[in-house]
Protein backbone atom coordinates (compact mmCIF):
# COMPACT_ATOMS: atom_id res chain seq x y z
CA UNK A 1 0.00 0.00 0.00
CA UNK A 2 1.31 3.42 -0.87
CA UNK A 3 0.92 6.05 1.80
CA UNK A 4 -0.59 9.30 0.52
CA UNK A 5 0.89 11.21 3.44
CA UNK A 6 3.71 10.48 5.85
CA UNK A 7 4.83 7.29 7.52
CA UNK A 8 5.53 7.26 11.23
CA UNK A 9 6.33 4.67 13.86
CA UNK A 10 5.74 4.14 17.56
CA UNK A 11 7.84 2.02 19.86
CA UNK A 12 6.01 0.65 22.89
CA UNK A 13 4.13 3.56 24.51
CA UNK A 14 6.38 6.33 23.19
CA UNK A 15 4.97 9.09 21.00
CA UNK A 16 4.94 8.33 17.28
CA UNK A 17 7.93 9.69 15.38
CA UNK A 18 8.16 10.51 11.67
CA UNK A 19 9.71 7.74 9.59
CA UNK A 20 13.02 9.11 8.33
CA UNK A 21 13.12 9.32 4.52
CA UNK A 22 16.70 10.12 3.66
CA UNK A 23 18.75 9.21 6.72
CA UNK A 24 18.94 6.52 9.31
CA UNK A 25 18.85 7.29 12.99
CA UNK A 26 19.62 5.42 16.17
CA UNK A 27 17.09 4.70 18.87
CA UNK A 28 18.76 4.38 22.25
CA UNK A 29 17.43 3.35 25.61
CA UNK A 30 15.40 0.27 24.74
CA UNK A 31 15.58 -2.45 27.38
CA UNK A 32 17.26 -5.45 25.75
CA UNK A 33 15.64 -7.87 28.24
CA UNK A 34 11.98 -7.12 27.49
CA UNK A 35 9.61 -7.41 24.55
CA UNK A 36 8.93 -4.31 22.45
CA UNK A 37 6.03 -3.46 20.16
CA UNK A 38 6.46 -1.48 16.95
CA UNK A 39 3.43 0.13 15.30
CA UNK A 40 3.78 1.62 11.80
CA UNK A 41 1.36 4.38 10.82
CA UNK A 42 0.33 5.83 7.47
CA UNK A 43 -1.36 9.23 7.71
CA UNK A 44 -1.95 8.60 11.40
CA UNK A 45 -3.66 5.21 10.93
CA UNK A 46 -2.02 2.03 12.19
CA UNK A 47 -1.02 -0.17 9.23
CA UNK A 48 1.19 -2.82 10.79
CA UNK A 49 2.39 -3.86 14.21
CA UNK A 50 4.68 -6.52 15.57
CA UNK A 51 6.54 -7.41 18.73
CA UNK A 52 10.13 -8.53 19.15
CA UNK A 53 12.73 -9.32 21.77
CA UNK A 54 16.40 -8.56 21.30
CA UNK A 55 17.13 -12.08 22.59
CA UNK A 56 15.62 -13.47 19.35
CA UNK A 57 18.58 -12.02 17.42
CA UNK A 58 22.33 -12.64 17.50
CA UNK A 59 23.11 -8.92 17.88
CA UNK A 60 21.40 -5.98 19.56
CA UNK A 61 22.22 -3.66 16.62
CA UNK A 62 19.00 -4.12 14.67
CA UNK A 63 17.78 -2.25 11.61
CA UNK A 64 14.11 -1.45 11.09
CA UNK A 65 13.26 -0.54 7.50
CA UNK A 66 10.38 -0.27 5.07
CA UNK A 67 10.51 -2.86 2.31
CA UNK A 68 9.78 -0.84 -0.84
CA UNK A 69 8.38 -3.78 -2.79
CA UNK A 70 5.71 -4.83 -0.28
CA UNK A 71 5.68 -1.60 1.78
CA UNK A 72 6.03 -3.50 5.01
CA UNK A 73 8.27 -2.83 7.98
CA UNK A 74 10.99 -5.40 8.52
CA UNK A 75 13.45 -5.86 11.34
Amino acid sequence: MRCPSAWSLRIDTQKPIPWPRAKSFKIDGLDVTTQHRIVVFCSGKAQQSFAFKFAEFKHSDLCLFLNDLYVTAQL
